[in-house]
């Protein structure tokens, strides 16, 4: 299995469990997954690192930037695809994180699309 500059995870976890980042990562969780990864290729993904957007976070009574995904809410409708009027933004609280899941610390947002 040949290192990748970026991230690798399990196909068997869920919630963010089993992702390792790669620059945030000590030098034996990358060797566990370059060695779990050999055993059982079909079970892991492996991708290149993604920089999330930062957003202002209210922690602990200040506004501080933390990584965020959008995710949007596309409908199929015999028109054609529509999107809905609001989205799950995920956040992750740790300084630094990632991962933006629930249950890794990570957490929601208001979301609110403006109509057309």
């Amino acid at each position: 299995m040949r290192p990748v500059p970026g991230g690798a995870g399990t196909t068997e976890g869920s919630g963010g469990g089993g992702v390792v980042i790669d620059p945030h990562a000590k030098r034996g969780d990358i060797e566990t997954v370059r060695r779990r990864g050999s055993l059982g290729p079909g079970a892991w993904v492996a991708q290149p690192m993604i920089r999330l957007s930062t957003h202002p976070t209210v922690i602990d009574g200040r506004l501080q930037p933390r990584h965020v995904d959008l995710r949007p809410f596309v409908l199929g409708t015999a028109s054609g695809p529509r999107m809905a009027p609001g989205a799950l933004t995920r956040v992750a609280f740790d300084p630094g994180a990632l991962v933006v899941n629930t249950s890794r610390d990570g957490g929601g947002k208001d979301t609110w699309v403006p109509a057309e």
